[in-house]
């Protein structure tokens, strides 16, 4: 379906009207687990955020880009427009890179983004924004660790999430935002069996490679010097880098970079287990990394080279990038989904994250001003699906436009087009086409 779906036809609970959630468990603390807490916590509600890690490591995680209305969004959980400058290294410019190791395209889009919005695209240290967000809930005693949920019910009273550990937390409502691999999501396809099919399992069509440069050495690569430059270079497989910001550390801004790898089948996701706090995945990462070079033909000044010479494994991860369908049903009476939950967003929109929040604003918002629970929930889905939906399936459909290389004729026609898109600025405005969009107005004060 192109709008939200009508969950009328699906078993619901019957709630009392009058009733709100007070007690909420979220399930996840990513970026959008993390989000929502605060935005409930500040609204008064009694959260608890269960996460599945032993720690918030502040290595863990790569880096990704956020856009001025995942800004908006983080300025209204209460994140101070200082902090988040400190965190965001700001984009300016665009440069794509074709087969041959040829440039395609220079592009001022992002620059032109900022001086529209007043806020900046930009790159942010995955561990350094869930650090900021996980402040304020940690010092209120509000997060659990090492809490793995395996199992999700409900009644007229109450909803539980059971925990690998044994552990059983009640709550008025369960948000489940754990990610594509979502326990809750699962719990849910039970409940609402046989009126919604089951959200078919993920599939992994691409393995990436994820790192971070730490150091201070200057860049040799024309693309990698370019301090604000998003690069994307597009000659062998997928690879793109950028800078983050270094949340007032000293020293320079680091750079991540991400390779992005086919192979030849299709892949089960659940055969993957890595974990971004995994301390053995670096290392594996590293022989991964060197046999792929080795191997996949990557021309001698194509910028891979500099990058993993200057990689250390703490700072590598290697992933597979799993595809899941947008779901039809996000909730069922007390039990609810957010973010890569209900709508895995694919990397080639740069949206997922800056997604998960506009969702945690709009479920606190909703969950705030509605009646009753149901409408709350209900209200929630209408002002998110159908915009999600556009988000995901323009991902998907730019990076099925990247992954057109089955032959050289294809790859030189994929240069021509996207050179093109790039240089007249068609790539800038469907970047100001999302943005616009956002739940949460975008105003002063500026960015610098």
């Amino acid at each position: 379906r192109d709008g939200p779906p009508s969950e009328s036809s699906a078993p619901q609970l019957s709630l009392p009207n009058s009733m709100l959630a007070q007690r909420v468990a979220v399930v996840g603390g990513g970026v959008g687990g993390l989000a929502v807490a605060n935005a409930l916590m500040r609204k008064g509600l009694d959260v608890q955020v269960y996460e599945k890690a032993p720690f918030f490591s502040p290595s863990a995680g790569a880096g990704f880009m956020l856009q001025p209305n995942g800004l908006a969004c983080l300025r209204e959980l209460g994140l101070p427009s200082k902090q988040l400058e400190a965190l965001v290294h700001p984009l300016y410019e665009m440069i794509m890179v074709g087969q041959g190791g040829k440039e395609l395209a220079r592009s001022s889009a992002f620059a032109d983004i900022h001086a529209m919005y007043g806020l900046p695209v930009g790159g942010v240290e995955r561990s350094k924004l869930i650090a900021a967000l996980a402040e304020p809930l940690t010092k209120a005693g509000r997060v659990t660790h090492n809490m793995r949920a395996v199992h999700a019910e409900q009644d007229a009273n109450a909803a539980r999430v059971t925990f690998s550990c044994g552990t059983v937390a009640e709550a008025d409502l369960i948000i489940g935002a754990d990610g594509v691999h979502s326990a809750l999501a699962d719990a849910l396809d039970e409940q609402l069996a046989p009126a919604f099919p089951p959200n078919p399992p993920p599939s992994v069509r691409e393995l990436l490679w994820f790192g971070i440069v730490d150091c201070g050495t200057p860049f040799q690569h024309p693309g990698l010097a370019r301090e604000n430059a998003l690069l994307e270079d597009l000659s062998r497989d997928e690879f793109i880098a950028y800078r983050l910001g270094t949340a007032g550390e000293p020293g320079p801004a680091p750079l991540t970079w991400t390779l992005t790898h086919r192979p030849a089948t299709t892949m089960d996701a659940n055969e993957f287990s890595t974990e971004w706090c995994d301390s053995c995945a670096g290392i594996q990462a590293a022989t991964l990394l060197r046999d792929h070079l080795t191997s996949a033909g990557f021309h001698a000044d194509h910028p891979i080279h500099e990058v993993a010479r200057n990689t250390f494994p703490g700072r590598l991860w290697h992933f597979p990038l799993a595809h899941r369908a947008h779901r039809e049903a996000w909730y069922s009476g007390r039990i609810a989904l957010l973010g890569d939950a209900c709508h895995p967003t694919l990397p080639y929109a740069a949206q997922g994250a800056n997604m998960a929040l506009e969702d945690a604003v709009v479920i606190a918002d909703c969950l705030f001003n509605a009646p009753h629970l149901e409408a709350a929930l209900s209200q929630y889905v209408d002002r998110r699906h159908a915009r999600t939906k556009a988000v995901v399936d323009l991902a998907e459909s730019n990076g099925e436009l990247l992954r057109s290389r089955s032959s050289h004729a294809l790859t030189t026609a994929r240069d021509a087009v996207l050179g093109a898109v790039v240089s007249s600025g068609l790539a800038g405005k469907a970047f100001e086409n999302v943005i616009d969009g956002c739940p949460v107005t975008i105003k002063p004060p500026q960015w610098p």
